[in-house]
C-alpha cells in the first residue's frame, strides 16, 4: 500500500478521526504520562494519531447501533419527500433491481452519479451526524464514571452533553435525509435523472 492509497474523506475525518482524537486526548490527559505543557516528540504525535484512528473506528462501530434506534424513533417530516422518492424509484426500476438498497442510500448513489455538488452537501450533513453519533457513547461512559466517583456536577454535565450529542445526531441525520431526497426530486424535475437502459 502506498501513502497515496490512504484516503481520508470528510465523513471519515468527522466521524472517525475527530471523536477518536478527543477521546484519546482525554484518556491521555487523565491516565497517561504525557506532559502537554512541553513539546511532544514526533513519535508521540504519531502514536496519538494512530491511537485516535483506532479508537475512532471503535466508537464508530459502537455508534452505528444508534442508527437502529433512530430508525424506530425517527422524527417526522420527510414522509411526503420519501413517498415521492418511492414513486420515482418504481418508475425508474419497475423490476425491483434496487430493492435491496434503502431509499437514502439510493439517493446518495444517484447524487454521486448525477450531481456531485449535491452529494457533497448531503455528505457534509451526514458527517456532522456521525460525529455526534460517535460522541454519545464516550459521554455516557464518562457520565457513569463520574456517578461512580460521586462527582455529581461532572456527571450531570457529561449526561447533558450526551443528550445534546444525541439530539444533534438526530437533527443532522434528518437534515441529511431531507437534503438527499430534495436534491434527487429536484434533479428529476429538471430531467437530470434518466431511466436506465
Amino acid at each position: 500500500m502506498k501513502p497515496s492509497d490512504f484516503y481520508l474523506g470528510i465523513s471519515e475525518f468527522f466521524s472517525v478521526l475527530v471523536p477518536g482524537f478527543l477521546v484519546t486526548i482525554v484518556f491521555a490527559f487523565l491516565f497517561g504520562e504525557y506532559d502537554f505543557n512541553k513539546d511532544l516528540s514526533a513519535l508521540t504525535w504519531v502514536t496519538l494519531a494512530v491511537t485516535s484512528y483506532v479508537v475512532g473506528h471503535i466508537l464508530f462501530a459502537i455508534g452505528t447501533k444508534w442508527d437502529k434506534f433512530y430508525d424506530t424513533h425517527k422524527p417526522t417530516g420527510n414522509e411526503r419527500l420519501l413517498a415521492k422518492i418511492r414513486l420515482l424509484r418504481n418508475a425508474l426500476y419497475s423490476d425491483n433491481d434496487t430493492a435491496d438498497i434503502n431509499n437514502y442510500q439510493w439517493c446518495r448513489s444517484t447524487l454521486l452519479n448525477c450531481f456531485p455538488d449535491a452529494f457533497m452537501d448531503v455528505a457534509r450533513k451526514e458527517a456532522d451526524s456521525k460525529l455526534f453519533r460517535s460522541m454519545i457513547v464516550p459521554l455516557m461512559l464518562l457520565s457513569i464514571d463520574m456517578l461512580i466517583s460521586f462527582q455529581i456536577m461532572a456527571m450531570l454535565l457529561s449526561a447533558a452533553l450526551a443528550y445534546v450529542a444525541y439530539s444533534r445526531y438526530r437533527t443532522q441525520r434528518f437534515k441529511a435525509c431531507k437534503a438527499a431526497y430534495t436534491h434527487v426530486i429536484t434533479l428529476n424535475t429538471h430531467g437530470k435523472i434518466n431511466k436506465p437502459n
